[in-house]
């Protein structure tokens, strides 16, 4: 499994921060080489609302990050997105909270291993490229080439979850199905209801068979049809009965146990 270094994520991808201006500031914690960069303030309008209270929740799930509570912080940080106006002033801002939606997502994946945290992050982090030019000022040359690394990073990052994805699924592929609350699995039934229908259908079979040995029997003891001096006559009618009433034993047993051990393999 791939894991990023520290020193190459954001833990605190972005700081919110009210400035005495009003304006905010976004302060990447371990990206030293953008501090000078990501100084650079937004202008936004004073005494905003709704600012404040994104600004609000995006401190609080800064918490749960730190906390490692991302599902809270993921939670907290989409409110916060959600809530800061799509003016251009604020695109800045917005654009920055991707990337640390991204990086939560990628941390929860750490945690509960579902495959869907890094698909989120994915395509956070694919939202967040092309929204760079939101954060970096293109008509200047050192943002320009810095925009270009970021992009770079960026795009090795999308390639480590895209790795990280495939050997999660081929992971889960390799795995078995799950069992359900009476501990079968998918497809471990099938072996069982093949067997019970077989034997069920011996079972019937067998039910058959018991039935034309009674038939047999039966016809056996009417011998008002014979001459009474028939003897040898007399003698093949009652050993055909003998026969009918062994059949009829026979299947009876072997029939009815089939059917119940059929019966009980198909439930």
């Amino acid at each position: 499994m791939l894991r990023r270094p520290a020193a190459t994520c954001l833990v605190t991808a972005v700081a919110l921060a009210a400035l005495p201006t009003r304006a905010w500031a976004w302060a990447p914690a371990q990206r030293p080489s953008q501090t000078a960069q990501a100084a650079e303030a937004t202008a936004a309008p004073e005494d905003d609302p709704a600012l404040a209270q994104a600004q609000a929740l995006y401190r609080e799930g800064q918490g749960k990050f730190e906390t490692a509570d991302y599902d809270a912080a993921i939670e907290l940080w989409t409110e916060a997105y959600t809530g800061v106006p799509k003016a251009p002033a604020y695109m800045r801002i917005r654009v920055l909270l991707l990337y640390n939606l991204a990086t939560a997502q990628e941390r929860a994946y750490d945690v509960d291993q579902d495959p869907r945290h890094l698909r989120q992050a994915q395509i956070l982090l694919s939202n967040f490229e092309r929204s760079l030019d939101a954060v970096y000022d293109r008509d200047d040359p050192a943002q320009a080439a810095e925009a270009e690394k970021e992009r770079r990073r960026v795009t090795e990052r999308l390639q480590e979850i895209e790795a990280r994805i495939a050997a999660a699924e081929e992971t889960s592929s390799a795995q078995p199905a799950p069992a359900d609350e009476r501990g079968h699995t998918p497809g471990s039934a099938r072996p069982l209801i093949v067997s019970g229908g077989v034997l069920a259908g011996l079972g019937v079979a067998g039910l058959g068979l018991m039935a034309g040995g009674l038939v047999m029997g039966t016809r056996a003891n009417d011998i008002s049809g014979l001459d009474p001096t028939d003897t040898d006559g007399r003698r093949a009618q009652f050993k055909r009965g003998r026969t009918g009433n062994a059949l009829a034993i026979a299947g009876g047993v072997a029939g009815g146990a089939l059917l119940l051990t059929g019966a009980v393999l198909l439930g």
